[in-house]
């Protein structure tokens, strides 16, 4: 048995792998993605859920998007739908979201999962069920 919580963010230690609870919120409800702009860290759930490092709540912003993943590339936030499209989003102007569907693409397929950006590219991987 572990002491892994459901709706929760946790920071994984590398060395020893252990979990540091972060996040225990009760008012999250599926966390569909988190990623990090290296002051606060967003949760896409219901809503857009803004926390500083340290599991501070910070505020959250409207947003009713379809998200399967989510990811920070230095300046826009991103995310992936269930149709297998990126969109992108400008958080400069926080609790203010702004739609930039210039710079959306198609993901590879719609069955891609998670996003993550390496400071270069866009990852992304299938995830199809037989």
């Amino acid at each position: 048995m572990n002491d892994w919580v459901t709706s929760a963010v946790y920071r994984i230690d590398l060395d020893t792998g252990a979990p540091e609870l972060v996040v225990a919120d009760i008012v999250l409800d599926l966390v569909h993605g988190v990623a990090f702009d290296g002051s606060y860290f967003y949760l896409d759930e219901w809503n857009l859920r803004r926390y500083t490092f340290d599991g501070t709540f910070s505020g959250s912003a409207a947003f009713d998007e379809e998200v399967m993943g989510s990811a920070w590339d230095g300046q826009f936030f991103w995310t992936m739908d269930g149709d297998g499209q990126v969109h992108c989003f400008d958080i400069s102007g926080w609790p203010t979201v702004t739609a930039v569907p210039a710079n959306d693409f198609p993901a590879p397929s719609p069955a891609c999962r998670g996003l993550h950006f390496d400071g270069t590219h866009f990852w992304s991987a299938d995830s199809i069920a037989d």
